[in-house]
């Protein structure tokens, strides 16, 4: 899940840099839009992967394996 986040982050970051500067955004422009829209995209992943945990609805079995 670690790996899926970081992932996430630097991909949406990237291509956030390059739609800014193929918009013609200033470069400081740009630039900075990299760690906004990062959080952006890692958030967005980690409340998929949440949303995702609980598994379909109904389903009870929520306890360890051991028990």
């Amino acid at each position: 899940m670690v790996i899926g986040i970081l992932f996430s982050g630097i991909i949406s970051g990237l291509l956030a840099v390059l739609a800014g500067l193929l918009f013609g955004f200033p470069i400081w422009f740009s630039v900075l839009l990299y760690p906004v829209v990062a959080i952006c995209g890692a958030a967005g992943f980690i409340s998929l992967a949440l949303s995702l945990q609980n598994g379909p609805a109904g389903s009870s079995n929520h306890g360890f394996a051991a028990e």
